[in-house]
């Protein structure tokens, strides 16, 4: 006999489950880093994709009762899409991933994969046929009263929490987005300096060598922080300034090296104005701000580096604080 509920009873639903996978992603990613963590978008004790899937499943299973293999298959292609579409918009919307399934067998730019949809399938069946009996027999023990009022409590709840959570993220978003573009700025300005400095040792076939290297080795130039690259840049100018002292073209190249400074100095202005944003929002969202860069552990890798350096710039800010809080 398939349970029809009431609008109060799948909104409960789904904050039930919302807060029963909180507690399992944060308790598997604590476990995992040997920290606690408090997973998910949001700051409150909830994960919505969690609690969108298991309705889901409910939804499409109530009329497959008597067909599992029918129910195994819906819940399966139903599941694997909504977290294809979910995955896929928050990456847009924010560019942060909060799962990635790349390198998995047959997986879909890192959103699904094969092993986690035939995983979906056996979640809606021991969803339907075990795990939600107990709850539901939990949930139908409510008058519709009080459970009209408990919906309603959670409901402003979960949207304020909602909408200060996504105002948090954009916020992110943008700073990220701003870091990635000053270093691809400051990534085609070494490149050019390169050339300078190998034209400036008169050797020609440095200036190729130059921009291989620099090529090779950008994974770990990214890793410096911005302010160590900025130094560095500026320790290779003072060379090909000593490089150019005796050169018929010195005059010209130094023109070139005047420029490349004064671009540095402006790099180091926009820096600190990046900081200080960084700070500003730090301090505006506060702990869910913290949160959301410390916790979330998985994001794009196209902005890995920007957020590993916002996420380093929010722990210097935090140990300044306590810093000066002891003195």
């Amino acid at each position: 006999m398939t349970m029809i509920y009431t609008t109060d009873q799948w909104i409960f639903f789904f904050f039930i489950y919302c807060f029963f996978g909180w507690i399992w992603e944060s308790s598997f990613v604590s476990i995992r880093t040997k920290k606690l963590t408090n997973r998910g978008f949001m700051r409150g004790p909830f994960i919505p994709i969690y609690g969108c899937g298991c309705v889901l499943m409910m939804a499409v299973g109530a009329p497959l009762m008597a067909h599992p293999i029918a129910m195994y298959f819906t819940g399966m292609i139903c599941a694997t899409v909504m977290e294809f579409i979910t995955g896929d918009m928050m990456l847009r919307i924010f560019r942060v991933r909060y799962w990635d399934y790349t390198g998995r067998f047959l997986n879909i730019k890192g959103h699904v994969c094969l092993a986690a949809s035939i995983l979906w399938g056996f979640f809606t069946l021991l969803m339907n046929y075990v795990g939600k009996i107990p709850i539901e027999r939990k949930v139908m023990m409510i008058s519709p009263e009080w459970l009209h009022v408990i919906v309603l409590i959670l409901l402003v709840y979960f949207v304020a929490d909602f909408s200060l959570s996504f105002k948090t993220a954009l916020d992110l978003r943008d700073v990220i987005i701003a870091m990635e573009r000053f270093r691809d700025e400051m990534e085609r300005m070494e490149k050019r300096m390169d050339v300078m400095i190998a034209f400036a040792d008169d050797a020609k076939n440095q200036a190729v060598e130059a921009i291989t290297e620099k090529v090779e080795e950008k994974k770990e130039q990214a890793k410096i922080r911005l302010e160590e690259r900025m130094d560095e840049m500026e320790k290779k100018l003072e060379f090909a300034k000593e490089k150019l002292a005796d050169m018929y073209i010195r005059d010209e190249l130094e023109t070139k090296r005047q420029e490349f400074l004064s671009q540095i100095s402006e790099y180091r202005v926009r820096n600190e104005l990046m900081r200080t944003r960084i700070r500003e929002s730090a301090q505006r969202r506060g702990a869910l701000y913290r949160n959301m860069i410390r916790n979330n552990i998985l994001y794009s890798d196209r902005f890995k580096d920007s957020l590993d350096e916002i996420r380093q710039k929010v722990e210097d800010f935090s140990r300044d604080k306590k810093g000066g809080s002891k003195t």
